[in-house]
């Protein structure tokens, strides 16, 4: 006989499966770049969590990005499968790991109740205080996009389509959304191509 705590685990499970988004194709990528690292921050503690948990900032940009993009792609129709419609965008690193950490070394640092030992202790420990720590990783990472009519496969190279730009947007926030590091997915009739990359655009 099956236990309460059985049946009430398969029909959440069943729930959660008929209301999200269904992927397709290829699916998620589980390695490489996240969303969150585009602008130089961490990736997310839990690499098994959503895009939800993110960043709200770098979130923003994302899909603003997406945004654009999609008025892009859809100003191109119609795409074909032999000649994609292909971007990159250019991500500058802004963001620091290391906020506040010149005031949290020098508050370490504080002096013991002693006296002057004290006082000169906290200033030899304070000299090991970098002001700087707080400044952004140099560099850029990029956003690259891809989006052909099809699957992806050898077969629809001659085929031709128009992209709905409210399409192409939602199909891209759905991945942004689910999959941390980028994804190959249809929607629609359409292969899309989210990734996230080190370095500038090639």
């Amino acid at each position: 006989m099956l236990s309460i705590w059985t049946i009430i685990r398969t029909a959440l499970t069943i729930l959660i499966a008929t209301t999200l988004p269904r992927a397709h194709a290829n699916g998620c990528y589980h390695s490489g770049l996240t969303f969150t690292e585009l602008q130089g921050g961490s990736p997310p503690y839990d690499k098994q969590s959503t895009y939800d948990t993110h960043d709200d900032q770098v979130k923003e940009d994302v899909l603003t990005d997406i945004n654009k993009t999609c008025h892009l792609a859809s100003a191109a129709n119609p795409i074909s499968g032999a000649k994609p419609f292909k971007l990159c965008t250019t991500w500058n690193k802004t963001i620091s790991d290391n906020l506040g950490c010149y005031e949290m070394c020098t508050s370490d640092c504080k002096a013991p109740s002693w006296g002057r030992a004290g006082d000169f202790g906290a200033s030899l420990c304070g000299l090991g205080c970098d002001k700087n720590c707080e400044k952004p990783p140099e560099g850029n990472n990029h956003l690259d996009y891809e989006i052909k009519p099809g699957d992806n496969s050898s077969d629809d190279e001659g085929n031709s389509k128009d992209l709905d730009e409210q399409k192409c947007i939602t199909a891209l926030y759905t991945e942004v959304h689910g999959c941390q590091s980028g994804s190959e997915q249809k929607h629609d009739g359409f292969w899309f191509k989210l990734d996230p990359n080190t370095g500038d655009c090639g």
